[in-house]
């Protein structure tokens, strides 16, 4: 679109030094903008289009499942992956194919800033350890301070927080959530905590000190090893959980979404944590069983697309007509399965007997899950003895952060009790021959 503005006070000198404007009359005339500026709601889509030109001329192709990350193929092989966040990069692959990306970028926008195995992306520290890749918010939550309570020490949780401290408190809230993106082990409270950003009271302003203090005692963060055994899966590991309130009641969703080995006797083994989340339940739920199925729901379709996005890197770049081939089932997918504590949702996904529940509501649920196992995209679910479950721990504070803290740093999920396995009719893919070699 065409960009008109008046120039701001007091810079018509300068204006008409340039050559050719020395008669600008700022009284009848106006700038137009040749080219997109910062602040303009346009820059963002410019910016974009120009990236992805630039990253397409060196043969970069970005994910059906997600345009922010591109890969790069050589012989049906491949050699490069980077996501891309506005101008923040981050990729791994072969030194010949990353210098031939880096020079292409420097030359369409001029020099650029390269790190390399020990960097901090997006306020994410990732360190280069023995046997793989460590990532942490070590310096990003040193510089986040408690709020002093001054003279609320003595006021009751109840009463409102008075507008000295509002501003205090949500600036705090907003560090911490960023900080989750590293630490699990706290998603649970700020969750919480969010829901009372509008109207804080002085027991929420405790509550958050507290959250901060702990992770200051407490170091959290997620590995990521280098050597993840094949072939692989995407576990989906969901549970909900409800606490009642005084005047309502927190209803929660919680999964972890890991790429993991393969394996027919446990859901559990060596691991590398995708994603993660912890949540209100979408819809109202008038039973556990309830509960239990939306939260598995969500953390399948969540699964799912990641699993979409890892079966790109597998085989290729899709197109929209591949992707739904995909999920359909008429192309093959990474192994996506279910993990969840709730025996009488495993039972009715395995049974698969049709029998209407007695809460007539969840019938439609139960039947998607059906028909994802019968499509080939729920290829197992599993249920688990609930002191195995580390994902309670996502929609549980009361609950041990131990479980959650020994997954994500030792990148291994560990079983100490019986599971059950119901699996789909479909057969698992064996993509051990094609893994990305990066």
């Amino acid at each position: 679109r065409v960009i008109e503005f008046d120039l701001p006070t007091g810079s018509t000198d300068i204006i008409q030094e340039l050559e050719g404007m020395s008669d600008f009359n700022p009284l009848i005339e106006v700038l137009q903008m040749l080219r997109p500026g910062f602040g303009l709601k346009d820059a963002p889509r410019l910016w974009r289009l120009r990236l992805d030109a630039a990253l397409r001329k060196t043969s970069g192709q970005p994910l059906q499942s997600d345009k922010a990350i591109y890969q790069w193929r050589r012989d049906g092989k491949l050699v490069l992956i980077m996501s891309t966040h506005v101008d923040d990069f981050k990729g791994g692959g072969e030194i010949k194919i990353r210098t031939l990306v880096l020079d292409a970028l420097r030359a369409e926008f001029g020099e650029i800033k390269v790190e390399t195995k020990n960097f901090t992306h997006c306020g994410i520290q990732h360190e280069t350890v023995e046997g793989g890749i460590n990532i942490h918010q070590r310096v990003y939550l040193q510089q986040l301070r408690v709020v002093e309570e001054g003279t609320l020490r003595h006021v009751k949780e109840d009463v409102p927080l008075p507008e000295t401290h509002k501003a205090s408190f949500a600036t705090l809230l907003g560090g911490l959530a960023w900080l989750v993106q590293t630490r699990p082990d706290i998603a649970v409270f700020i969750s919480a905590l969010q829901r009372a950003s509008k109207e804080p009271t002085t027991g929420h302003l405790r509550r958050l000190n507290t959250v901060l203090r702990w992770c200051k005692r407490q170091d959290c963060y997620l590995h990521y090893s280098s050597n993840l055994p094949q072939p692989h899966r995407i576990v989906c590991c969901n549970d909900s959980a409800f606490r009642k309130e005084v005047k309502t009641g927190l209803a929660m969703r919680g999964s972890f979404i890991m790429l993991s080995t393969q394996s027919e006797t446990t859901p559990g083994g060596p691991m590398h944590v995708i994603e993660f989340y912890s949540r209100k339940q979408k819809q109202v739920r008038k039973s556990t069983l309830g509960a239990e199925q939306g939260a598995m729901v969500d953390g399948i379709n969540t699964g799912i697309v990641i699993a979409v996005a890892m079966q790109e890197l597998l085989s290729g770049p899709l197109n929209p007509a591949g992707a739904l081939d995909v999920m359909s089932g008429a192309r093959p997918l990474l192994p996506v399965e279910a993990v969840t504590d709730a025996k009488s949702l495993f039972d009715s996904l395995a049974r698969a007997s049709g029998k209407t529940p007695v809460e007539e509501t969840l019938v439609f649920g139960l039947q998607y899950l059906q028909d994802l196992q019968n499509r080939g995209l729920l290829r197992k679910s599993w249920w688990v003895d609930t002191r195995d479950m580390v994902s309670d721990a996502l929609t549980k504070g009361v609950i041990s952060r131990k479980s959650i803290v020994q997954l994500v740093q030792s990148g291994l999920w560990k079983l100490a009790h019986t599971c059950e396995r119901y699996d789909s009719v479909i057969a698992p893919v064996d993509n051990s021959n094609e893994a990305p070699n990066v």
